[in-house]
């Protein structure tokens, strides 16, 4: 009876060691099985069995040393390691017979266990369990016929039982946390490849997006040119003009996405803020057009600010772009600059179906959009990260269907400061 309480002691202790092992091991989102804590761990259970064994006479002890030996053979292969640190912990008791049979029988039991492991690890958790089980069973029957012959000791049916079960029950237990280990790295694995596939699909998409603004502008003008066959040579000129820019900014957009990243801006340049206003305003007209808005321009800037031209060109087209969406059933689009003494500021407004709180606390989040669906969002979060890259605010007033204003501010420079 002694010997059986001593062994459920020796497991409940397994137990919570093994609990905060799996505490320890759920908190680092490991991708790949961390043999050197595991094997750690195993080191250490088996050191805490002997140190809390059931002493039967000088020379023969029992605990459940055997338990976290058999885990760790075969899930790690590292049996020889492990075997060491149980005779080192052993031959704290005493170098006696005792120890030579415990040296003898997980000798054997390791060239077994590493010559299988192998094989071991490429079967199911069934038979893993059942391996398992069986080592532990093996074990537990070999010790007591050692002790039987050696010591001359007699067991009743109490102690086969007590030194059969509980091991087996504690080497199920262990292996089943193995298992979950396993189980939950290998899911953090293919969480970790979701993801990677999730990002090059949404990159896919937010390229898509940003080519997309001025094929689709460059495309109006290519109609305008060719529906309209009266179109004087200096139009057609400028319209043409106006195409080749378009799509020199779409072969440019991919690197245009480094303003996400990048602090700064890759090329800085005097921007006179109203002549390039001017200038977009001119590639939205076929967009305009289309759904039969009215632009209107309030251009009282005289300021200079510093930046990438084309980022900024990027910047406010895609601003455009989302106003002129968000009046599906036409309206007006309102375009003002004006100067104040440190800053140069450029207000857009639209007469749309406007945003909520919540919507505009959201905007330039990745991948958030107000399209329900439509929208991959990444066309504002291009918008949010050209603004800071060129030290500029961005601020959004909008009341639900009644429309949306976007006031970006950015620092005024004097000509000549650069």
């Amino acid at each position: 009876m002694e010997m059986t309480k001593q062994l459920l002691l020796n497991l409940s202790l397994l137990l919570v060691l093994l609990f905060f092992f799996s505490f320890y091991m759920d908190k680092r989102n490991l991708t790949t099985f961390p043999r050197v804590s595991t094997l750690y761990y195993f080191m250490f259970s088996i050191v805490l069995c002997i140190l809390l064994t059931n002493k039967v006479n000088n020379s023969l002890f029992f605990d459940l040393r055997h338990v976290p030996l058999v885990i760790g053979t075969l899930y790690l292969g590292t049996g020889f390691p492990l075997m060491c640190v149980a005779l080192l912990a052993r031959s704290m008791l005493g170098i006696d017979l005792g120890f030579w049979i415990s040296f003898i029988t997980f000798l054997l039991f390791v060239l077994l266990s590493q010559w299988i492991h192998p094989w071991f690890l490429n079967q199911n958790s069934r038979t893993r369990y059942m391996v398992c089980a069986a080592f532990s069973i093996g074990l537990s029957i070999l010790v007591m016929l050692e002790t039987a012959t050696f010591f001359g000791i007699s067991f009743d049916l109490e102690h086969w039982i007590g030194f059969v079960v509980i091991p087996v029950v504690g080497t199920l237990i262990m292996a089943h946390a193995m298992e979950i280990i396993k189980r939950t790295i290998l899911m953090q694995q293919q969480l970790v490849k979701t993801k990677k596939l999730e990002v090059v699909s949404q990159m896919g998409a937010a390229i898509a997006h940003e080519v997309r603004n001025p094929l689709t502008s460059a495309k109006g003008f290519i109609q305008l040119i060719l529906e309209d066959s009266s179109l004087e040579k200096n139009k057609r000129e400028e319209y043409l003009l106006i195409t080749l820019q378009e799509l020199h900014q779409a072969e440019t957009v991919v690197h245009d996405y480094l303003a996400l990243s990048k602090p700064s801006m890759d090329k800085v340049e005097e921007i006179q803020t109203n002549k390039e206003i001017e200038k977009m305003l001119k590639s939205l007209i076929p967009l305009s057009n289309l759904d039969g808005i009215e632009v209107k321009t309030v251009l009282k800037s005289s300021g200079v600010l510093l930046g990438d031209r084309q980022k900024f060109h990027q910047c406010f087209f895609n601003i455009a772009k989302n106003c002129i969406e968000a009046m599906p059933a036409g309206g007006s689009l309102t375009v003002e600059t004006y100067d104040k003494p440190s800053e140069v500021v450029l207000s857009i407004s639209d007469t749309g179906i406007g945003m909520t709180k919540e919507q505009i606390q959201r905007l330039g989040e990745p991948y958030y959009s107000t399209k329900e669906g439509k929208g991959t969002g990444l066309g504002m979060m291009v918008v949010y990260g050209i603004i800071r890259a060129m030290n500029g605010t961005i601020t959004v007033k909008s009341q639900l269907d009644t429309g949306t204003t976007f006031i970006i501010a950015f620092p005024k420079v004097e000509i000549g400061d650069t």
